[in-house]
């Protein structure tokens, strides 16, 4: 039974009325990591999705919704042996600890024209992630858990309900990048939906 992985979420969804409503979820994670066999994990969430449209609206337009996550990692990693790379006869001892690690994002998204060439939408999303504890080389070199922001305006165009082009662009600062810590990227991104679905407003 160690060598499983057990999830668990509540949510639960309000309508306010007046074309307001929100989806709460809880959720809870534990299993074994590779660290050894008393390395465990532990994820913690909490999510929820704030939504707004006029009682006129039209196919769902237009809208806006917030929607946020907050997670957190407690990660015990056992005690175990490193083999030196440089140098195969030399190993290195790492004791026992656990590490803390967390997350959030926040992201704003308006939906503010819909037509005969689609639906259009934009928004902007902020990500945060960081922790406390030291990984092996210092926790700044680390790309999986040195502190790091983002930023990121994006741009949604709704061809149907079966087709969405979205455009996004990301400014990241993270302590392990080298130089000023900075990166910029584009990223454009299809969706396509094929079959049949459950029925939804568009």
């Amino acid at each position: 039974m160690k060598d499983f992985t057990y999830l668990a979420r509540w949510e639960n969804f309000y309508d306010f009325r007046n074309g307001l409503n929100t989806n709460i979820g809880v959720s809870g994670l534990y299993g074994p990591n590779a660290t050894g066999p008393h390395g465990d994990t532990w994820i913690y969430g909490l999510d929820m999705k704030w939504k707004w449209r006029p009682t006129n609206h039209f196919r769902g337009w237009p809208f806006v919704t917030w929607q946020t996550e907050v997670m957190q990692r407690d990660y015990r990693a056992d005690r175990f042996t490193l083999v030196h790379e440089d140098e195969p006869g030399e190993t290195i001892i790492l004791p026992g600890k656990t590490l803390h690690d967390w997350g959030t994002y926040s992201q704003l998204l308006y939906g503010f024209y819909y037509g005969g060439y689609g639906a259009w939408a934009t928004g902007i999303r902020y990500e945060y992630a960081g922790g406390s504890g030291q990984s092996v080389g210092g926790r700044q070199h680390d790309p999986f858990r040195a502190d790091r922001h983002r930023v990121s305006p994006l741009l949604i165009w709704q061809l149907s309900e079966f087709t969405r082009i979205r455009l996004q662009y990301n400014f990241d600062n993270a302590k392990n990048l080298a130089g000023s810590n900075n990166a910029h990227s584009v990223w454009l991104g299809f969706q396509w939906l094929y079959g049949q679905h459950p029925p939804h407003e568009y």
